[in-house]
Parts: structure tokens; sequence; C-alpha cells
């Protein structure tokens, strides 16, 4: 390829050898270069393809068509540019690299790169993970020229944005105190040994040290209700404990020679402090056997416990060290009786047995419960259920938390920095001072089916997600584990509504039924089109970088619903979608929906999973149509890594139709809008999938030389989406099901 527009020397550094459109081994760029050649798109021209030396990248040179009027440029932006899509074999979301050798190095939106390589296009403001589900050929094609466009006019960088630009080749981040000043002291430090967690700068002034001496002492069990003297010096601890056949002094005498022999520097230091004396004794019911504890402890006022140790004449201070004392001597009975004692209140530690009772509840929940999500949602949900006894958790989250997740996570300002996962398991941890909590900073989908950790996910009682991620509950649906219940909760963008997912207790219904079900809620329910609108962001970093704006009143009203829901006494799921709307007064309206199974057929590569409710509206409009033929157009999702398409909408023919008894020909007139607003109000997961239609009363589905002439050109209107064609044909028979592959395969069942 010759054209002095192009940076050849770039070219032949990183792309050197030319290949062909069928030796492309990425399917994305093998469809983007088939689409851009195709007659019937002027969006884009493919010039050729090539590969680096070792063929791990491969890359498409196009020339993109760029929209341009008549109005005054702020960039120079031409009406054709090229560029050079570049992928390796098993990546979804490609790189673009403008190949004009001219072209602005200096763009708002051209992604950060070391100094001298050449930059890419910054198409997106969210992570590219985000983007992988909803990607397709056409639309990434039509996001490049729109870039294009709106960079040509200065319109592609908002005024609310940071003008720093997304660090793609740095793994680290520095933290910096709000106060932050050159003539203070800092430490800087990293609260993980994760080699990814983030940098702390905090001031170097700490509290060291220790106030008391403390020994812990268990007495031998004891008749109910003898225990009600309080000492005033520890003489009388003594003899109230001798009343009870308990020699508390050669307890403590015990303990502290056990300080002494440990050679342990830190336990010694607490010889030098205050004595405090905890005494947990057993308490005996009339027929002999314990029912329960009482637990005293008693403060010495003025007295360190290496004195009491002297005291007692089981130690004695030498070179400013306590040693143990060898020579039998007589304790010190008139200092003994100088040592004040304080009693001090106790209170139980909190258990999840207390925490039930104190929420109403009979008695803890029992159950391992995995939580997928430790962000402000995952967090606020895990320590509500705590608080109501729930206390046995996995926490599964690769994050660390932020100065901005601060505005409506649990945590506080000094665990900025920590692992979300690890800073919840701590925080339930020391709720019950157990370790009934256990962190795992794995990303949870199919990479973790390696790794030990899966098997704590398979083995827990149930399952909650609260990533916010749509690849945690697909991977879910996978698992076979029919008797754990899953499930999935997110807010809306805006910040309004909580969705719940629940899978049914046979699992007919999984996380990734139900997710494609509330796509078709999403658009056939206008009080829900809005539903996945967006809110106000708040940029927190750099331009990529940004948090919805959530008030922790609503998050914590939503959370602790779906708290309530966990430690319900409702072990299953129950194969349904709830709703919860909050208004502006902080009302709440709830909306429950139960849905119908799916049908699921392997036809070829693909699972295509047929809604009970989209067969029975063919059906309805079957039976209407008489003997006249009629269709429409199919709506639905596809997922594309377990390469499933669920089929959930069939729209009915368009008023321009035509028909007969022998022939339909489906009009266009409100299609697109149909296919338009299925996409607004899903935010691209309910799409275009193919067409149905129907055969006349008394005769079966099978196809006629138009239906595959029909199916041969959805194939054509899908393949640039990476899915295949649907068709449904509704006859005598029953309904039949044909899918057409990229290679013009079809498969096909009659169901």
């Amino acid at each position: 390829m010759q054209d002095e527009s192009i940076d050849e020397s770039w070219l032949s550094e990183h792309a050197p050898n030319v290949i062909c459109v069928y030796q492309l081994k990425n399917r994305s760029l093998k469809e983007l270069a088939r689409l851009a050649a195709s007659e019937g798109y002027e969006g884009a021209s493919l010039l050729e393809c090539r590969s680096d030396k070792n063929n791990l990248f491969q890359y498409v040179i196009l020339s993109i068509a760029v929209d341009l009027g008549q109005a005054r440029q702020v960039h120079d932006i031409q009406l054709d540019e090229l560029v050079a899509i570049k992928a390796s074999v098993d990546q979804v979301v490609p790189s673009v690299y403008p190949l004009r050798s001219n072209f602005p190095q200096n763009f708002p939106h051209l992604n950060a790169i070391w100094r001298g390589e050449r930059r890419s296009l910054c198409l997106y403001d969210v992570k590219v993970e985000e983007i992988e589900d909803t990607y397709s050929p056409l639309y990434f094609i039509e996001r490049i020229r729109w870039w294009f466009k709106e960079s040509a006019y200065g319109r592609l960088h908002g005024e609310d944005q940071p003008l720093d630009p997304a660090l793609a080749q740095s793994f680290f981040t520095l933290l910096l105190p709000s106060q932050f000043s050159s003539d203070r002291e800092y430490s800087v430090v990293r609260t993980s040994d994760n080699s990814l967690a983030p940098i702390l700068v905090v001031p170097r002034e700490r509290r060291l040290g220790m106030d008391f001496g403390c020994i812990a002492l268990e007495t031998e069990p004891v008749p109910h209700g003898q225990m009600l003297d309080l000492p005033r010096t520890f003489s009388n601890l003594v003899e109230v404990y001798e009343e009870l056949g308990v020699n508390i002094a050669e307890l403590v005498g015990e303990q502290i020679l056990d300080i002494v022999a440990s050679n342990d520097s830190e336990k010694s230091n607490r010889l030098e402090c205050d004595a405090l004396i905890v005494v947990r004794t057993p308490l005996l019911r009339e027929n002999k056997q314990v029912g329960g504890f009482s637990t005293r402890a008693y403060l010495g006022h003025e007295t360190s416990l290496g004195q009491l140790g002297e005291a007692l004449a089981v130690v004695a201070k030498h070179e400013g060290s306590y040693r143990k004392l060898f020579v039998a001597t007589q304790p010190n009975g008139e200092f003994l009786k100088k040592v004040e004692l304080l009693p001090v209140n106790v209170q139980e530690g909190f258990t999840p047995e207390k925490a039930a009772a104190c929420s109403g509840l009979s008695e803890p929940l029992e159950r391992h419960i995995a939580l997928i999500g430790a962000g402000a949602l995952g967090s606020q949900v895990a320590l509500s259920a705590a608080r109501m006894g729930a206390a046995k958790w996995s926490i599964f989250d690769p994050d660390f938390l932020f100065p901005h997740n601060l505005a409506r996570h649990i945590a506080i300002g000094s665990m900025v920095g920590s692992s979300k996962a690890d800073l919840l398991s701590r925080e339930i941890n020391d709720l019950f001072q157990d370790n009934c909590c256990t962190a795992y900073s794995e990303v949870v989908g199919p990479s973790i089916e390696e790794a030990s950790s899966f098997e704590v996910i398979k083995d827990a009682d149930m399952i909650v997600d609260t990533s916010a991620s749509l690849r945690v509950p697909r991977w879910l649906s996978t698992l076979e584990q029919s008797e754990k219940p899953q499930k999935s909760c997110f807010l809306t963008p805006s910040g309004s509504s909580l969705v719940l997912m629940e899978d049914d207790p046979e699992r007919q219904l999984t996380l990734s039924d139900l997710e494609a079900y509330y796509y078709w809620l999403l658009y056939s329910d206008d009080s829900l089109n809005d539903h996945l609108a967006f809110g106000d962001n708040i940029h927190i970093g750099s331009c990529r970088d940004a948090s919805v704006t959530i008030p922790q009143s609503s998050m914590g009203i939503f959370a602790n619903i779906i708290a309530a829901r966990v430690v319900s006494n409702e072990l299953q799921g129950t194969g349904q979608i709830s709703f919860w709307n909050l208004g502006d007064d902080h009302s709440i309206e709830s909306k429950v929906v139960t849905i119908a199974a799916f049908k699921k057929v392997k036809l070829g590569d693909w699972v295509v999973c047929i809604g009970d409710a989209l067969q029975n509206e063919i059906a309805n409009m079957y039976a209407l149509a008489s003997n006249q033929e009629t269709g429409g157009i199919l709506l639905g999702s596809v997922d594309l890594r377990y390469k499933t398409i669920y089929l959930t909408g069939a729209l009915p023919a368009p008023p321009d139709s035509t028909s007969a008894t022998s022939y339909f020909d489906r009009g266009g007139e409100g299609v697109w809008d149909s296919i338009d607003k299925a996409a607004k109000c899903t935010q691209g997961h309910l799409v275009y999938v193919g067409e149905w239609h129907t055969h006349p009363v008394g005769f079966s589905s099978a196809p006629s030389s138009l239906d595959d002439k029909l199916i041969s050109w959805i194939g054509d209107k899908c393949q640039f989406n990476l899915r295949p064609g649907i068709m449904l044909i509704c006859g005598s028979d029953g309904l039949r099901v044909r899918v057409i592959s990229e290679r013009k395969k079809v498969c096909e069942t009659v169901i």
C-alpha cells in the first residue's frame, strides 16, 4: 500500500507482513474487514490486512469516511482518515491507531502511552471490559466515525472532564492525603501484599504501646448464684474465690510466670502496665450441668502486673526486667491488701446469636454465603446481614478502596488503599471477634475454576452477586449446583431503582434467563423504559474514571432490603425479578415479576433459548391469522462468550406488510423504531436477532424456497454482529427453530 499520507515507517515496524482476510485469526477483525469490504456499507473501506513479525497481533487497515459538514473545524480531521485496527487472537475490542503521518498527537481523547510511541484513539469513557458484552463490528466502526467527527468540532471532551488522559501503561497508584504538605513527614506504605495495591502516603505520627497488662483466667465450675461479692482489694478477690473453691492467687501467679518464661518482649511489656484481671467462671445449674458463664474483670489501680507478681512471690525485678523467683518466699500480704481493685462492668462479645436476638430473629443464620462484589452495595449488604446474625461469609473482590468510595462504602478513611474484600472481611470478623469470614482477591468468572477458591463458591449455601458485572451472573448460571440458590442484585445507573434476580429451586430459571427477560421487560413495560437511563456522574480521576452520584441514604435503603432477603428463612430462590423504586421523598414502590421458563435447544455451536411467553404470543397470532400468513421481527439478547441467544419478543406484523395464504412480505413501517427503542431501553442488550412467520392452518412448518432465501438474508444481517441469524416458522406441527451460521450452514428443529 503506497500513500504519502500514511505513516509507512510505523506500519513497517509494527505490521510488516501483508495478509489476506481469511488469514485473520481474530473474529472481530475478520468481520470488521468484511463489513468494510461490503458494497452496502459506506462508513469505511478496506485497504489491506497485516500482521506483526510473529503473527501475535493482526491489523486491519481501513479508510474511515468522516461525516463532516461546512462548520469551522477546531481540529485537523479529514473526510477520509486512515486507521490501523489492531487485536490479538482473543481480544474482543480492538485498538485503533490513526495512520495519517501528520495526524495531531495532542487530542484530548488519545490514550497516553510511552514517549515516542503512536497513540491510539480513546473511544470509550468506561473500561473496555464494560463494553465487551455489547460490542459489535458495525457499532465499533460507527464509534470511530463519531470520534473523528466530534474531535473535528471540538465537542469530544466535555467541560466537566479532567484534562489528564487515562494512563494505560501504569499498574500503580499513589494516594496522597487530603492535607498533603511538603513540610510534614510522611510514611509511604502499601497495606496489602498484592503488588497491584495502591501506594499510600500517610503521616508518620502514630500511637504505640499498651495501656493495661491483661491476663485472662478460667476457673472451675461453680454453682449459679454464688458470685455476689465485689472485691475492693486483691486480698478481697482471693477471699471471694476461696469461698467458691478457687485459688485465684495461684492462677494469677501461673499466668505471670508464663509471661516471664515466654521471653517475648511484647508480652513482657505487659508486666509494666496496670494489671487487668479477667476471670471467666462456668456456672452450674441445679442438675450440675454447665448452663452459662459469668465473666468478671478487675483493674488494679496504679498497680502493675509485675508488681502484683512480686507481691505474690513468683517474680522479682532484676536489672530492669522481671525474672522468675527461684527462692521460695511468702507473698506480701500487706501489699496485696493495699492493691485496690476497680470492678469493671463486663458485657459479653457480640455473637451471631446476640445479633439475631437483637434483630428479633429466633436464631442466627447458619448458611455459608459467598458474596461476589464488596463495593458500596455489597459491603453494606454483608455488614447489615451480619448485624442480623449472618456470620459465615466468603468475600470475593479484586478491587481496592479509593477515596471517592468512602461516600457509600462501609469503610472508613484509614482503610483507603486496602483490598475491599480484606477490609470487609476484617469488619465482619471484628464484629464477632471470630474468623468467620474469609477474603479472596480473585476475579470471579471462568478463570477461577482452576483456583482452590472455586470450591468455596461451589460449597456455599447461597451465592449473592453484587458485582454489577454481567460476567458474574452469566458465569454463575453455568455452574451445576442445583441445590444452591443464587441472587444477583444491582442499582440502576440513576440510583433510583434496585433490581434483584433470584433463580428458582430446580434451576429451571438461571440468572442468565432472568437477565434476558429483564431486558424484554424494559422494552415492553412502559414504566420501565427509562430504567437504565444514566443519571449524573462525578469524575474522580482521569477522564475515564467516573462514579455515579447516588447518595448514601439511597444506597443504605437498598442495601438493607437485600440484607433482609439474605437472612430470611426462604433458603431457596423463587425464579423472579423484584423491583424497588425510590421516590424523591424516599418512599418505596415495589413490584415482583415471576418469569416463565425458557425452552433451550442446541443448534450447531449455539444454544437458542425460547421463552414460553414468546411461544404463546406467536401461537395467538397464528390462530388469529387463520389462513393468512403473518410474521414480524424477533428481539432478543445475545451472549457471545457462551454462544447463547435468548428469544424474548416476537413483534406483530408491521402495518405495511402484505400477506396471503401462500406468502408473507414483512413491511418496514415502525421496525427500525422498535429496534432503536429496544437498544435505547436496554443499553444495547436487546437487539434484532431474526424473523418469525406462520404458515397457513393445516400446513406444516417445513421451510419453502422463499424461507431459505429469507434466512440467508437474515444471516447476512447478523454476521457483522458476530451472531447467527434466527428464523421461527409456526405451522401445524409446532414451532420450527432455524439457525444459520456465518458459514451459511442451517440447523433446525421443531419444538
